[in-house]
């Protein structure tokens, strides 16, 4: 999630007191809308099928 929120995927902000990273339902909800849209034009006809490793645009595991 650190990833994201450096990349500007995700808005959110970092607790002082305890380093915990906060995040908004609608920046989550954002987030899932492009992925399924990058999901959707991946099917696109005359495109490849989508790779199994390439469900991410960030490459973050988690």
């Amino acid at each position: 999630m650190k990833r994201r929120l450096a990349a500007g995927l995700l808005r959110g902000y970092a607790d002082p007191s305890n380093g915990y990273q906060y995040v908004s339902e609608a920046s989550l909800a954002s987030l899932e809308h492009l992925l399924e849209r990058l999901r959707a034009a991946a099917l696109l006809p005359g495109s490849e099928p989508p790779d199994e490793r390439w469900t991410d645009p960030t490459g973050d595991p988690d």
